[in-house]
């Protein structure tokens, strides 16, 4: 069989598992590697299969752009009608991975001129970044194929995404890993959606977007079943990146004016570029920036990488409100507030339960609150259920409230669809 594409001159897809099996032991490589899984296409005749469309004609070219790209030591190879995968050598693979990532982008925007005039194609790229020993071939290409899929973020190409895979043993080996994969390629997720309601008066300002997955094997699978895998394998940053666009697209098209929070993992934001994904997500959705609110929890802080520090801050200047979720369970707290931009803060269900009988945790709350009132910093007081919590936190001065007193997590189209979901106001600093 052969190993040579007819068309670009590239190695095929079965030339490039057999260099890609030949690289192992990955840890003997002297430097670490990013594959990028590239996807071509016509933005009016959809993929470039045709031969009228100068199909041959626009192959070639990409892969004239990308071996200019590409160094001598790297990897190109034509992996399938309309794919190309680029696997980059770097002593600063993550760096590097996604500043070249934005380099293809870029590079491949550009005109292509034909025989019938010049033509733009969409070009789309999934990026795997590797730095160590672990994995094999097989999930190294299932992830990148993973990355790329949410990349075109449901067609809409305008995006990449790019994360980090640093597994300790085979996906073949990890059933929980392997089904995640799964439902992340055949889009098994979707969002649900809780209201967050003005303390004062009751008004819904905006909505919480929760990530559920209804497995066909499993059923409504609860995310602390499968968030834990996906931080653990690096798969939450494909699918944070999904959430991302879709709730920005969803509130963007049910209301004119509410906010909306997306939950965003710690490990996205080490590993991952959430800045990016948040630009495009509001590029894809045309949503105000003050309208998205994101909310991290108190482990940020204990990785608080200078990296992650700067997303926080760069976020916090496109207008992104920053929230911290589960405030006052850590000792961090305080240090949180101190060291990242904060718009608000969510107090912990633990404090909520217990408001109504327990008199050390309505000392901590009332602390709470009018620290964040003198600190300007908006405060939701989470799991509200009954009217006495609500009554007790309204008056000690919480912003607003969230649970199952005002409404439970629903699809968009019963949570947006009653009434109260269009009362006017984003005067909710984050959610």
């Amino acid at each position: 069989m052969s190993e040579i594409d007819n068309v670009t001159g590239l190695p095929n897809g079965v030339a490039l598992l057999s260099i890609l099996e030949n690289l192992q032991p990955w840890s003997a490589l002297p430097t670490g590697f990013a594959v990028h899984l590239v996807y071509i296409q016509h933005p009016r005749q959809g993929k470039v299969r045709h031969p009228g469309d100068g199909a041959d004609a626009i192959l070639i070219e990409v892969a004239r752009r990308l071996r200019r790209l590409a160094s001598s030591e790297d990897i190109i190879a034509h992996y399938g009608n309309d794919k190309f995968l680029v696997v980059k050598f770097s002593d600063e693979p993550v760096l590097r991975g996604k500043l070249f990532a934005i380099s293809l982008r870029n590079e491949l925007s550009m005109p292509i001129r034909l025989d019938c005039g010049a033509i733009s194609v969409d070009a789309t790229v999934g990026t795997v970044v590797h730095a160590d020993d672990s994995g094999t071939t097989e999930m190294l290409l299932q992830l990148a194929e993973a990355a790329l899929h949410a990349a075109r973020c449901e067609r809409e190409v305008d995006c990449n995404c790019c994360y980090t895979m640093s597994l300790p043993y085979s996906i073949e080996n990890d059933k929980p890993a392997q089904d995640l994969l799964t439902a992340i390629k055949s889009r098994q997720f979707l969002l649900y959606y809780q209201p967050i309601v003005r303390a004062t008066n009751r008004e819904v300002e905006g909505f919480e977007a929760l990530l559920r997955w209804s497995s066909p094997e499993h059923g409504m699978v609860p995310p602390s079943e499968f968030i834990p895998t996906a931080e653990r394998t690096g798969m939450i940053t494909p699918l944070g990146s999904w959430v991302l666009t879709e709730a920005c697209k969803e509130i963007a098209v049910r209301s004119p004016t509410q906010c909306i929070a997306v939950n965003v993992s710690p490990v996205s934001l080490e590993n991952g570029d959430v800045a990016t994904d948040i630009s495009t997500a509001l590029n894809v959705s045309g949503l105000e920036a003050n309208r998205l609110a994101i909310e991290i929890t108190e482990a940020v802080h204990l990785n608080l990488t200078n990296s992650v520090a700067r997303q926080l801050n760069k976020i916090s200047d496109m207008g992104v409100r920053i929230s911290i979720d589960d405030f006052g369970t850590g000792y961090s707290s305080l240090s949180t507030i101190n060291a990242i931009p904060v718009s608000c803060i969510k107090i912990d269900q633990s404090f909520t339960r217990k408001i109504t009988s327990d008199s050390t945790s309505k000392i901590v709350v009332q602390t709470i609150l009018e620290m964040a009132d003198r600190l300007s910093i908006c405060t939701v007081a989470e799991a509200v259920e009954t009217e006495e919590e609500a009554s007790i936190m309204t008056g000690m001065g919480a912003t607003a409230l969230q649970g199952y007193l005002f409404g439970r997590p629903l699809p968009a189209q019963a949570a947006f669809g009653n009434g109260q979901a269009f009362h006017a106001g984003i005067g909710l600093g984050v959610s």
